[in-house]
């Protein structure tokens, strides 16, 4: 295969993993805790976008 093929399949490969950590995370969280992840990650992704633009 490609080398772009199998560089695309690495990342999907990785944000799966990463995906199913952080739903584990979440899911282990307690209540006060969990205040910050209102509808699962809605309040990360600003959060995210602002240190990216860093």
């Amino acid at each position: 295969m490609s080398e772009r093929i199998e560089k695309a399949k690495q990342i999907a490969i990785e944000f799966y993993e990463k995906q199913q950590e952080l739903m584990n995370l979440l899911a282990s969280l307690n209540d006060e805790e969990q205040k910050y992840f209102i509808h699962g990650i809605c309040l990360i992704i600003p959060l995210v976008t602002r240190i990216n633009k860093f």
